[in-house]
């Protein structure tokens, strides 16, 4: 049965500095009151917003040193407070209790087991996040299984979900309409009309990978070796790839697609059923990850094969290693910090301005063509 495990984002970082937010608008200054002033003659403010604007802090913030002052540091909550003070501010308690519902400042993200290792997604999740004053609390769905459904989601109080996997079943849907809130998906046809949708169009970069390795490769030499066959990007991998083969006027078989697990040691069993069977003339493959793409480059090395003379490889995700190794390694490059930077920042707007609509936006794939791919 599938499961989740969850982790409180915040606690990997410092609260303390969530005011280093994008601001909401110069700060706005009141001057204290002079002995023998009458109060009543004096500027009040009328909500949060001039408040959070005159401490330079979010609203967010604000609502934090009032409620959960020990999630800031003891500087920014001096200087709220001092602005609170200053106004004569005081929280509307009876509309918090007619809103029915009081502000987290907290998402709830969900993701696939096989993102565990993808930090750059985290770290772009966590980083628009904090930009509008809001914490993250990740959820990690093992395995996907439209079969036996999704466990309940244990968020406890979020004021979003992130539903940042490529095809959330039905009871996945259910359980996250059930919380109540805004969604944000990458699902390009999200089951819930009213969710959000942030996509990744995976088959763009591998047809322009495919396309120029048959430059310099027949189109019986070209390789797809990917991954679970059952995930949405590769089952997208695998569609362009063979739909760009067969415009070549080959019919692809079986043996040019393959297909196990984003380790090495799948990579690597690969490539020596290939080197097994002796090839003559150079052949192409595209990898789905870089752990697949670096063993089959590992192992044709080590039987004294040449990148690129025998092997043209791309490999699907850019690295920071990719320029530096030897030969430079041609990429897909996948999109995926960008692609959440945006699906968080749609939720936030979303759950701060829900009457204002938010567009659908997808996020293409690109080849990067470096000496692994050509002569």
């Amino acid at each position: 049965m599938p499961c989740f495990v969850f982790h409180n984002l915040f606690h990997g970082y410092n609260l303390a500095r969530m005011e280093d937010h994008l601001p909401i608008g110069p700060p706005v200054g009141m001057p204290l009151r002079a002995s023998g002033e009458n109060p009543a003659k004096l500027p009040r403010p009328t909500n949060i917003r001039q408040v959070a604007d005159a401490a330079d802090v979010s609203i967010a913030t604000v609502s934090r040193v009032l409620n959960s002052p020990h999630l800031v540091t003891s500087e920014t909550a001096e200087r709220v407070m001092r602005a609170v003070k200053q106004f004569g501010y005081s929280p509307n308690r009876s509309a918090q209790a007619l809103s029915g519902r009081r502000r987290s400042y907290a998402v709830g993200v969900v993701l696939q087991g096989d993102t565990l290792g993808h930090s750059e997604l985290m770290s772009a999740v966590t980083k628009a996040a904090r930009r509008s004053g809001y914490h993250v609390v990740a959820g990690y769905m093992a395995r996907p299984d439209p079969q036996q459904g999704a466990p309940a989601l244990p968020f406890g109080h979020v004021d979003g979900l992130a539903i940042l996997t490529g095809r959330p079943g039905q009871r996945l849907w259910e359980q996250a309409r059930a919380v109540g809130v805004p969604i944000v998906t990458f699902d390009p046809s999200p089951r819930d009309p009213h969710a959000i949708s942030v996509s990744i169009d995976h088959s763009a970069g591998i047809i322009e990978a495919t396309t120029h390795l048959l430059e310099s490769v027949l189109p019986t030499d070209c390789f797809l070796v990917d991954g679970d066959s059952d995930l949405p990007e590769t089952i997208r991998h695998a569609t362009a790839f063979l739909s760009t083969i067969a415009k070549t006027g080959h019919t692809p078989d079986d043996e040019q697609t393959a297909f196990g697990a984003d380790m090495l040691e799948w990579g690597s069993e690969w490539a020596k059923r290939v080197l097994d069977a002796n090839p003559r003339r150079p052949i192409g493959v595209i990898a789905g990850s870089p752990e697949i793409g670096y063993a089959i480059i590992n192992a044709f090395t080590r039987a004294g094969k040449s990148v690129p003379l025998d092997l043209r490889i791309v490999v699907v995700g850019e690295h920071p290693m990719s320029a530096l190794v030897d030969p430079p390694l041609s990429t897909v490059n996948v999109p995926i910090a960008q692609a959440a930077d945006t699906a968080i920042a749609a939720l936030i707007s979303r759950i701060e301005k829900p009457q204002n609509p938010v567009a659908a936006s997808v996020w293409v794939t690109s080849l990067i063509v470096r000496a692994s791919s050509k002569l």
